[in-house]
């Protein structure tokens, strides 16, 4: 679930910059809260599932990631020319 999330997430913010919407990231934040905080309750009660609640919290940490980047996506870097004969 959390992974899906995350790609959705990533897809719509790349469609929301495409298009010249900035999102709402302190909204994005605010509804992110209550499932950061069951991923880290989860992740600390797991014992058995262990890679399983880790996956999770990663996922969660990814879409933090995405929402915190939102509205500044990484330039790519410049690309150097060989220099012309």
């Amino acid at each position: 679930m959390f992974e899906v999330m995350a790609a959705e997430m990533e897809e719509s913010l790349a469609v929301s910059r495409k298009s010249g919407a900035a999102a709402d990231a302190d909204y994005l934040r605010q509804t992110l809260d209550p499932v950061k905080k069951f991923s880290a309750m989860i992740c600390k009660a797991e014992t058995v599932e262990r890679p399983l609640a880790e996956k999770c919290d990663d996922a969660v940490a990814k879409i933090e990631a995405l929402i915190n980047g939102a509205n500044n996506p990484q330039k790519p870097s410049a690309q150097v020319r060989p220099p012309s004969p």
